[in-house]
């Protein structure tokens, strides 16, 4: 399947849909530390509003551990580029938004995940997602399922980190 991206308008002044490279499925740099799996919708904003707002608090937290590499485990990654999903964070982390699941149809998000763990031998991960369902091995010990019609909390973070550590059997080293 051919993805495309919309591109500011040609000399007709018409928008032009353009294929692009994508690195769906596959990481810009073998991680160096944690992973945090991550979904949009019902975690960085209420349902599907697409609003983001849950963004500035969990840009807070990332500021506070510096070890902590995202991978965007969202369906967002099906209609952004890796470079638009990026350009979402602030620019003082997007180079720490180094890639995306792959798309593996008829496969669970976790099976997705877990595909990325095995290929980066990926040791302490954590998917902060909405949707428990999708994590029917897993979702014990590398799942913090937020509410989909409220998104995400400081509740949730700090549960994030005790998975973190509970996986590294060391607490995960905060910048403060």
């Amino acid at each position: 399947e051919k993805r495309h991206e919309v591109t500011p308008s040609g000399e007709d002044g018409y928008a032009k849909f353009q294929p692009h490279s994508r690195f769906n499925g596959k990481l810009t740099r073998p991680p160096a530390g944690p992973v945090l799996m991550l979904d949009f919708d019902g975690v960085l904003h209420p349902a599907q509003s697409g609003s983001l707002i849950y963004l500035p608090l969990l840009e807070t937290w990332l500021q506070s551990f510096p070890a902590v590499e995202v991978v965007i485990s969202s369906s967002w990654k099906g209609s952004h580029t890796l470079e638009g999903l990026r350009a979402l964070f602030s620019a003082s982390l997007r180079h720490r938004v180094i890639g995306t699941t792959p798309d593996l149809p008829g496969e669970s998000r976790e099976e997705e995940i877990l595909h990325l763990v095995r290929q980066y031998r990926i040791g302490a991960w954590v998917a902060l997602d909405d949707r428990a369902q999708e994590f029917p091995t897993t979702k014990f010990s590398n799942l913090v399922e937020t509410e989909y019609f409220d998104g995400l909390a400081a509740h949730h973070l700090k549960v994030v980190e005790r998975l973190f550590d509970a996986q590294a059997g060391k607490r995960l080293q905060s910048q403060f």
